[in-house]
Formats: C-alpha cells, sequence, structure tokens
C-alpha cells in the first residue's frame, strides 16, 4: 500500500473514531439537534469521500464541497461548543481541520488508484506539482480554521461578561430543582471556559458543589472538592471539606487522612481540624498519631464527648485499658452526647473493663448498654463472659437464655460463634435451623459455660 494512502486510511480511521467518541462523551449534555449534525457531517465526509476516489474528475468539486461543508457546520455550531465547553470547541475545530488535510491526500495519484483498484502508475511532473498545491492548499485552510477558531474562543471568552454568570452561580439557598439546575449550568459554563484558573477556579467548584448538596437527594461532590484542591493547593475550605467528604465514605479514610493534613498544613492551630485528622487517623489504625491529634482537639474542648469517645477507641486498642475507661466516663458525662457516641463509649468502657478482669464494674457497663441499645451484641456478650470469669454457670446460662429470647443473639450466631472458635464441630451441631434451645446445641453451650467459656476475643481468667 502506498506511503500516502496508509496515511490517509489512518487519518480518517482516527478522525472517525474522534467523532464517535465525541458523540459519546458529549451527547448526553448536548442536544438533538447538535448530534444529528456531528453525525451527519461524518456521514457526509464519508460518502463523499468514497464518491471521490472512483471519481477523480470530481475531485476539485468534491474537496470544495467538503470543505464548504465542514466550515458551514463548525461555525453553525462552535459558538454553542465553546459558550458550553472549550474543550468541545477545540474538539469541533481540530476534526475540521483534520478532516480538510485527510481530504487533500485523497487528490495523490496513488490514492485514488487504490481506492479505484486500479495499479499505481509512476507520477507526472505535472500531476507532482498538482499535489504539492493540494497539499499547500488543504494545510492553508485547515491552518484558517483552526486559527479562526481560537480567535473565536479567544474573543468570545474574552468579552463574556462573567458577572451576572457568576452571580448565578455563586446563589445560595433552598430553591427549586430548575433553580439549582440553572445554578450548576452556570458553574459549569465557567468551569469548562478555560478561562478561569487558580483561587477562582476553586471557587466556582466549591460554589457548584454546594449547589449539589442542595438537591433532594444530594449530589455526588468529591469530584468538585477534589478539583478545588487541585486548582488551588492552599485553598483551607477546599482540603476541609475533601476530607469530611471522604470520611462519609468507607473507602474514603486514607484520602480523608491526607485531605486533614493537607488542611492542618495551611492552618495548624485549628483544634477542630485537629480533632477530624484524629478521627481520620483512628480510622486508618494509626492509634498512636491518633492521639497525639485528638489530646491537641481536647485541650480547646475538653468536654467535647465525640472527641473523647474516638480518644478512648484509640486508647483502647493500644491497650492503655485504664485510660480508655476514664475517657470513655469523661464522654459519658456529657449531658448532650449523642447516640453514636454514646454507643461507641459505652462499647470501649464494658469491653475495657471487662479485659481489665473488673467484672462486676463490666457486667453493669454491659447492662447499661443492653439498655440503651438492645441490638449491641457486646452486651449480651460481656454480661455472659463475665459471669463466666465469676464462675457463675448457672448466671451465665440464664443471660444465654435471655439473649436468645431477646432476639439479640440468635441460635444461629450462637452456632456460627461455637464452630468459629472452634468449641464445636458440624457433628455437634448438626440442626441448623434449630428455633428453641435444645439439645445438642444447649448441651455444647452448658459444656461451654462450665469449662469457663475459652473464647478467642478476651484474656480471661
Amino acid at each position: 500500500m502506498p506511503e500516502s494512502v496508509r496515511t490517509f486510511v489512518i487519518i480518517w480511521v482516527v478522525l472517525i473514531l474522534l467523532g464517535v467518541g465525541v458523540v459519546i462523551a458529549e451527547g448526553s449534555r448536548a442536544d438533538g439537534t447538535e448530534v444529528a449534525i456531528v453525525l451527519g457531517g461524518h456521514l457526509v465526509n464519508g460518502t463523499l469521500v468514497a464518491f471521490c476516489a472512483r471519481q477523480r474528475r470530481w475531485a476539485r468539486t468534491v474537496l470544495a464541497i467538503l470543505v464548504a461543508l465542514g466550515v458551514a457546520v463548525l461555525l453553525f455550531t462552535l459558538p454553542d461548543l465553546f459558550a458550553f465547553s472549550t474543550g468541545r470547541g477545540f474538539a469541533a475545530v481540530a476534526v475540521n481541520a483534520a478532516a480538510v488535510f485527510a481530504t487533500g491526500l485523497l487528490f495523490t495519484r496513488s490514492a485514488s488508484d487504490w481506492f479505484a483498484q486500479r495499479p499505481a502508475v509512476q507520477r507526472t511532473p505535472e500531476e507532482m506539482a498538482q499535489r504539492r498545491r493540494t497539499g499547500i492548499v488543504a494545510g492553508l485552510v485547515g491552518a484558517v480554521v483552526v486559527v479562526v477558531g481560537g480567535a473565536y474562543w479567544l474573543w468570545g471568552a474574552g468579552l463574556t461578561d462573567w458577572e451576572p454568570i457568576r452571580r448565578t452561580c455563586f446563589e445560595t439557598g433552598v430553591a427549586a430543582d430548575p433553580a439549582l439546575d440553572r445554578r450548576v449550568e452556570a458553574c459549569d459554563r465557567m468551569i469548562e471556559s478555560g478561562w478561569f484558573d487558580g483561587p477562582d477556579l476553586a471557587e466556582i467548584h466549591l460554589a457548584r458543589a454546594a449547589t449539589q448538596l442542595a438537591y433532594d437527594p444530594p449530589r455526588p461532590v468529591r469530584p468538585d472538592y477534589q478539583a478545588a484542591t487541585e486548582a488551588d493547593r492552599d485553598n483551607l475550605q477546599a482540603w476541609r471539606l475533601l476530607g469530611e467528604a471522604q470520611l462519609e465514605a468507607n473507602f474514603g479514610r486514607f484520602a480523608a487522612a491526607a485531605a486533614f493534613r493537607e488542611a492542618l498544613r495551611l492552618d495548624p492551630d485549628d483544634p477542630e481540624l485537629h480533632g477530624l485528622y484524629g478521627q481520620a487517623l483512628v480510622l486508618t489504625e494509626r492509634y498512636d498519631d491518633a492521639i497525639e491529634e485528638l489530646q491537641i482537639a481536647l485541650a480547646a474542648r475538653p468536654t467535647d464527648s465525640a472527641l473523647l469517645a474516638l480518644l478512648s477507641e484509640a486508647q483502647y486498642w493500644q491497650e492503655d485499658l485504664e485510660a480508655a475507661v476514664t475517657t470513655a466516663e469523661a464522654a459519658l458525662a456529657d449531658p448532650g452526647i449523642e447516640s453514636e457516641t454514646m454507643r461507641a463509649a459505652l462499647v470501649f468502657r464494658t469491653e475495657s473493663l471487662l479485659r481489665l478482669h473488673r467484672f462486676d464494674a463490666a457486667i453493669a457497663s454491659a447492662g447499661d448498654l443492653e439498655e440503651h441499645f438492645p441490638q449491641e451484641v457486646g452486651g449480651p456478650l460481656v454480661r455472659i463472659l463475665g459471669y463466666c470469669a465469676q464462675d457463675d454457670t448457672e448466671r451465665a446460662m440464664e443471660a444465654i437464655e435471655q439473649s436468645v429470647a431477646s432476639g439479640q443473639l440468635q441460635l444461629l450466631e450462637w452456632r456460627g460463634v461455637l464452630l468459629n472458635w472452634g468449641y464445636a464441630t458440624l457433628d455437634d451441631l448438626p440442626n441448623v435451623n434449630a428455633e428453641v434451645l435444645e439439645p445438642p446445641l444447649e448441651d455444647v453451650l452448658r459444656r461451654w459455660v462450665g469449662d469457663g467459656c475459652p473464647q478467642p476475643l478476651f484474656d480471661l481468667p
């Protein structure tokens, strides 16, 4: 295959893929007319190129038609394309310029002969000169299209009155979806114009995120927070909001820690940031660092029950059990403690007391946990283990029966626990669907209690 033909084919394949890619990527945000124009333009170009390849005498006429169609389509769509997206505008310019250049390659003798399935012949000096002239014309037309398109963008973006668009983007407050849509569209236009960067672009992303949160249900905002930090790495609010958004995602705890670390780089004296960073460090199991950060935060807010509960958790996992108990009790002393914070404080106080072998206190704390959070399995389990550690097998069995009757620990869960702990085998517990406590499960549980409730969770006597 002649080199010019190979080049021609490659360019047209790239053009087709580019055109289809633009339509797929942007079709959801463009109206039907625009999509039809883009696809129709490719169809017309392809049809005329195929015709031109077989009818060489029509080459110049077809070239003129292609150039005219390309420029017409470009001028028709470019204002809307650039108004909505700089990327789409330049993509349109590139597609049309490349189309003109690729079409010029058609008019080499080798290309037309190959498409017509005729053997290539030696080009005459006149044909060589014609080929050079065609290439020059195609290049000039492509350059004009690119220059005109670029100049249009610079002129249009530079002269656009952005102030009313900015006001719409930065509007706040509750609104109906159409008003929210207008805000988002205004922010989109500013972001995709390519005219804004740095701190200005970061603020636009934050404004769009605030509007996305106003929807019911809220729309995703982490991409905007991420983009804001990339546009302005010194935007404290962006780093903080990104960290808080990452904390809400189970998979985002490491990213949250990194975001709060960046925020602290900008404001190292903010106790609330130290608390948020400490929370992220607890979730990433960096307990030593978490304790340090939480203590800094608590120096400014010593009665903050949420911070105290987090500190108790970190101390528990660092084996500082006495401190974990003291800190949890300080959290529970807050009359305005929130439900989830109370649950965490009760759990770590209860389990710390059990591991400290303060069984009476652990049993009492487990009772508090069951009273406030009856579905929390740690309450009945700690109570049972506390009775076992005190050799009170009768009360341990009563606690097991109560946990089954209340639904806190169902028979299937007890069966799974005993199997996982290696205290029983499938042969010992053949009935998977047992609904009442009866042999053989009852016998295994009594034997387990009689042996002192051996289990891998807590080191008990």
